[in-house]
């Protein structure tokens, strides 16, 4: 298992000081005068986020209402055994 890992690991390290692709990430890399490497990750796609629709926030209603019973029950417990 030792070699396949130490393959995998010089593969990847190659791909990424080359500046090819990994996966889906690209990874920008850049050498100092000491020869120290800066890799410098791929900038992400910025998007807007969409306002939830009246089923969701129903959704999370229930689900807020659930998390406070669970938290009132474990007080109420530790109040009950202490």
């Amino acid at each position: 298992m030792l070699p396949i890992t130490v393959t995998y690991l010089y593969k990847a390290l190659h791909l990424v000081t080359e500046g090819q692709q990994l996966g889906e990430t690209t990874m920008y890399t850049t050498t100092n005068e000491n020869g120290i490497l800066n890799n410098y990750a791929k900038t992400p796609e910025m998007y807007f986020a969409q306002y939830p629709s009246p089923e969701q926030q129903r959704l999370y209603v229930i689900q807020a209402w659930l998390a406070a019973g669970l938290v009132a029950s474990l007080v109420l417990t530790a109040f009950v055994v202490s």
